[in-house]
């Protein structure tokens, strides 16, 4: 069970820092800078917590941290693997939503 969040705590979530330097620029710089910036603890980093992939007590949480920086370092434009189609696995179709409104009044 997650504990409850307490305000004033700095969290970050370094997979997707990655994708995102990598998708922001498609160049291999920023996402090695978002790497040692976290290794380092400096910028965003300073102070914050991993919230999605924490590696105390659960070091596989390294896995998809690991695969993103290989795969982003080798090739910018595979952060598409890693997020095509993960907000259609989620999302409500526009059709969905229209039965969700009308279903309110």
């Amino acid at each position: 069970m997650q504990p409850a969040g307490r305000a004033g705590v700095l969290t970050h979530q370094l997979l997707l820092a990655i994708l995102g330097a990598a998708q922001r620029t498609g160049r291999r710089g920023p996402v090695a800078a978002e790497l040692l910036a976290a290794a380092r603890h400096a910028g965003a980093y300073r102070g914050s917590a991993e919230e999605l992939t924490p590696l105390a007590g659960d070091p596989l949480a390294a896995v998809p941290i690991a695969m993103a920086t290989v795969a982003t370092l080798v090739q910018p434009a595979a952060w598409r693997w890693f997020v095509g189609g993960s907000v259609q696995n989620y999302s409500i179709s526009p059709e969905g939503w229209r039965m969700l409104v009308d279903s309110q009044h």
